[in-house]
């Protein structure tokens, strides 16, 4: 009886473990499939052009034999810009670039700056070229200026106050 009772038990716990093991192998060997499709498309997208940052870095190229530094970044989308049909402003730091080109995919402007010492004297005048082209993935901001102390001095200026530009449709 002894022998019977023990024989049954041992069966019991040798049919559990094959199950529990049968079970902990389909766990572990699981294999992942896909169910639908995966878009990996950028959804993301501005509804007007802004940009804004508390420094910037203009860069040479070692080569470059024009002597200009550039400022370039690829932001989001604007989803409905069109030059050739609306008209637009550009804000750079809440002042309005006068000198503005809107073309039907970018916009280009340049602004003049003048940086004074303590004495109220004009130390320099740089002249900021921007660029925005409006691309149907995204947007590419580029900021050039010629020579190296003008870059110093505009970097400076971002540094200090930070740089804010806003593209506004004017309705």
């Amino acid at each position: 009886m002894k022998f019977l009772f023990s024989f049954i038990i041992g069966l019991v716990f040798i049919i559990t473990g094959i199950f529990s093991g049968i079970s902990l192998f389909t766990e572990l060997r699981a294999e992942s499939y896909v169910n639908g499709s995966i878009d990996i498309t950028n959804q993301f997208s501005m509804s007007q052009f802004e940009y804004a940052a508390t420094s910037l870095t203009f860069y040479h190229e070692l080569y470059d034999t024009t002597n200009t530094y550039w400022y370039e970044i690829d932001l989001l989308k604007v989803d409905e810009f069109n030059g050739a049909e609306n008209t637009y402003q550009v804000f750079l730091n809440n002042y309005l670039l006068i000198e503005t080109d809107v073309l039907p995919g970018a916009i280009e402007s340049n602004f003049a700056i003048d940086f004074y010492n303590t004495s109220g004297n004009i130390t320099a005048s740089s002249t900021l070229s921007l660029n925005i082209q409006f691309l149907s993935n995204k947007s590419v901001l580029r900021l050039e200026t010629i020579g190296a102390d003008n870059a110093a001095y505009l970097s400076q200026y971002f540094t200090d106050n930070g740089i804010k530009i806003e593209v506004k449709q004017i309705t």
